[in-house]
């Protein structure tokens, strides 16, 4: 058993040590990632709102409603939704949506009539830039909302910097208290190594709910041929399409205009099968960086679990999970206070806390049930590859 602390302990201090390391540089590298402020003049890129939409009868109106209070000229965007193979009513609010809309073009497709069978977010996502007209693809989710000045901000930020890919900030709304603030501390945190790394010309991680493309470059880098057979993806493994066909110019958009906020799951349940998606997604099919950030963050929180486990077992193992757990709230306190000030967020000492015993619980079993490759997502069974 002395051995076998010893080899535990020194792994487990390793893993703290690193990890306190690295995210107290990413807190200190949020605060350098300037913040965008647009130039006041008229847009002259013409964008196209893709929405890939599945059974969102709940959210789909609140969506376009935000999209069509948008500042940006008419003339130059329209919103496509592609009604993924829905089971409720999302395409027939689309179209009385799209009816009453006197401005804004709102378009309806269905994947199902397509041809587009059996489905999927990127084979929406593909039926809808084929039929859009921008030179800016604009993607976001069907349960999401977003300020009036989201389309200026990607728009503006895109004519100055001329981006290929731009990667917006994402922030959850009407989270409850505990279970949806810890996903919402979790989010934002997520947000800044996002942010961190890409301002480093080494981005790691995007999300789907905020992402901005030039429809040529979508074009060129053949859209998600090669990562089509993996069911989720249509965000980071696109995001490394493109940073290695265009090094350098895929950006992170800071700026309060520009964030987009979404819906945290409302079940335990729902949320672990939302995990294993985004764990589907395979070590292969990332970058090394983002591999290595993936083990660094998953690897403490089972380094947490386990020292807890055996301290029940050998008394001095509890001494190390309080060090580490001590280390990890520590630089996760940091993070989030300096994270969340932007995103205009209140971090509770005690939801910090709890969070540590979280996700070094949720970790381990999305692990344990992620070996099976199989999920439930929008009322369908999904196998991974």
């Amino acid at each position: 058993m002395q051995v076998l602390f010893y080899s535990v302990a020194f792994i487990s201090l390793v893993f703290g040590s690193v990890y306190i390391f690295v995210v107290l540089k990413v807190s200190a590298g949020w605060k350098k990632i300037p913040v965008f402020e647009p130039v006041k003049q008229l847009p002259s890129t013409s964008v196209s709102v893709i929405i890939a939409a599945r059974n969102e009868e709940k959210n789909i109106l609140r969506c376009l409603d935000s999209l069509v209070k948008q500042d940006y000229p008419t003339d130059l965007f329209e919103i496509i939704v592609v009604d993924d193979h829905s089971l409720d009513s999302t395409a027939l609010l689309v179209q009385v949506a799209g009816a009453k809309s006197s401005n804004v073009k709102i378009k309806l497709f269905k994947a199902a009539d397509l041809g587009s069978s059996p489905g999927g977010k990127k084979n929406a996502l593909k039926v809808g830039i084929a039929n859009s007209s921008g030179k800016l693809i604009v993607a976001t989710d069907a349960d999401c909302i977003m300020g009036n000045k989201w389309l200026s901000a990607i728009s503006g930020f895109y004519e100055e910097h001329q981006p290929k890919m731009i990667i917006g900030p994402v922030a959850a709304y009407d989270e409850t208290p505990g279970f949806g603030s810890l996903q919402s501390m979790e989010l934002m945190a997520l947000m800044a190594f996002s942010g961190v790394f890409c301002q480093k010309n080494k981005p790691i991680m995007s999300n789907g709910a905020n992402l901005a493309y030039e429809r040529s470059a979508f074009t060129e880098v053949a859209g998600f041929d090669g990562i089509d057979h993996i069911a989720s993806g249509d965000d980071v493994l696109l995001m490394d399409k493109f940073v290695q066909q265009f090094p350098g110019q895929v950006k992170f958009l800071r700026s309060q205009a520009a964030i987009v906020r979404t819906k945290v799951q409302l079940t335990f349940g729902s949320f672990l099968h939302q995990r294993i998606r985004w764990a589907s997604k395979g070590m292969s099919n990332i970058s090394a960086i983002s591999a290595i950030v993936a083990v660094l963050v998953g690897g403490i929180n089972i380094v947490l679990f386990f020292n807890l486990l055996l301290s029940f077992f050998y008394g001095k193992f509890a001494v190390v999970f309080l060090a580490i757990l001590v280390l990890k709230f520590i630089a996760d306190h940091v993070l989030l206070s300096t994270v969340s000030v932007f995103f205009n967020k209140q971090i509770h000492t005690v939801n910090i806390l709890v969070s540590q015993f979280f996700y070094s619980f949720s970790v381990v079993l999305i692990l344990l049930l992620g070996i099976r490759k199989k999920y439930v997502w929008k009322d369908r069974i999904v196998y991974g590859k």
